[in-house]
């Protein structure tokens, strides 16, 4: 039974490193650019290997980049195969079936392609065309790592409807300009404008404005509906630009506000709050990042802000002694509060996550929160009756 124990935590802290990279847990941060490196070289190497007149050399050490990376692959789809029970929505529990649905998930049928032409290359021959696009293929693992892929599914998703109406729009104008050239040309070029299907190729083309030149009308008629046609295509296809434009923007602030608010959520200050007190704040605090010895403020500096820490520890040189605060803890109301300058250096003894609170909209929020103010008034005087009590001497 101990063993299995030790087995179940050897595959939750593997499940951790793998899924952890964009949470911001180090070693699943290290897994993440470690594979994201080998991803990236083995398809330039996949890419160069085209190359004609390469020195056998080249070709050598480009097989052993993919060797390296085919069994760096193979170990990465089978630790996802293996921990995949331990996905914490429990779709796949089931240690047989629930492993056998996360196999036919998209993400595993990528992870599977990756691999798939080196093996199938072994048992039978393939055709070269078909294992070269499997390989760059291997670009699309990068999805594990990074949310962009993941953000332009929600955006596709949320625009859906206008994105829709667009294209109901386009395909209007496109069978409508294709058969006015239709009309309009099929004398006169009746070998490239036979049929309305025939012209819809040159109305595509004409519409995205791209112009390939390969069909293009001849008769004063066709030539106005194709200036027509670039003018409706400019139009047209900024207002899908347009849409996807303001759908990213509008994910972007999604996202930074959700992060925000699970941060402000955390500081105890304001986790009493409802929930949408809290939702109010996060759009007031700003995220910062100091690195560990960068000093944050100096004493004498005008008190322009206050700071939550999120994480790590920061050293307040008081009067006396230092003063080391943590997670939870803020510093910088007393000089909004009394409006009067720094009282003391604050330096960043390990990197730091702060969130930060303009002097604006600190009165703003104890205007509609007077409940706050108690709190940081009690906290400055809890914190002057610490720093005038005597202090042990520094073992």
């Amino acid at each position: 039974m101990g063993k299995r124990s030790a087995l179940e935590q050897l595959r939750r802290n593997v499940y951790a490193v793998i899924e952890g990279g964009r949470r911001g847990y180090l070693p699943g941060r290290v897994f993440s650019i470690v594979l994201m490196a080998t991803i990236i070289v083995n398809v330039a190497t996949v890419v160069l290997g085209t190359l004609p007149d390469l020195p056998p050399w080249v070709h050598a050490s480009f097989d052993r980049i993919e060797l390296f990376s085919v069994g760096l692959f193979t170990l990465e789809y089978a630790a996802r195969l293996w921990v995949a029970v331990e996905d914490p929505h429990r779709q796949y529990r089931h240690p047989l079936l629930g492993r056998l649905r996360f196999a036919i998930t998209p993400m595993a049928i990528i992870d599977l392609l990756a691999i798939a032409p080196f093996f199938l290359g072994q048992l039978a021959a393939i055709e070269p065309e078909f294992a070269l696009l499997l390989r760059v293929l291997r670009l699309a693992k990068m999805i594990h790592f990074t949310g962009a892929f993941e953000m332009i599914g929600a955006v596709l998703v949320r625009e859906r409807r206008s994105l829709l109406a667009c294209a109901g729009v386009v395909t209007t104008l496109l069978v409508l300009v294709s058969t006015m050239a239709y009309l309009a040309e099929r004398t006169a070029q009746p070998e490239k404008f036979g049929s309305i299907p025939t012209a819809m190729y040159w109305g595509l083309v004409t519409l995205s404005t791209v112009g390939y030149g390969d069909l293009a009308p001849v008769t004063p008629l066709g030539r106005i509906i194709g200036g027509i046609a670039v003018v409706l295509g400019v139009m047209c296809f900024a207002m899908p630009a347009g849409i996807l434009a303001s759908g990213f923007i509008e994910e972007v602030r999604r996202r930074d506000f959700i992060v925000t608010w699970q941060l402000v959520a955390k500081v105890p200050l304001f986790a009493r709050l409802s929930a949408a007190r809290i939702a109010s704040i996060a759009g007031l605090l700003r995220p910062e990042r100091v690195e560990s010895g960068e000093v944050i403020v100096y004493k004498g500096d005008a008190a322009d802000r206050m700071y939550f820490v999120l994480t790590g520890e920061i050293e307040v040189a008081a009067a006396s002694g230092p003063l080391v605060m943590g997670v939870g803890d803020y510093f910088g109301e007393m000089g909004l509060i009394e409006r009067t300058t720094r009282s003391a250096t604050v330096t960043a003894r390990t990197a730091c996550t702060l969130l930060t609170l303009m002097d604006r909209d600190f009165w703003a929020l104890i205007e509609t929160q007077p409940e706050l103010e108690a709190q940081v008034r009690a906290n400055i005087e809890r914190r002057r009756a610490t720093a005038a009590s005597p202090r042990a001497p520094a073992s």
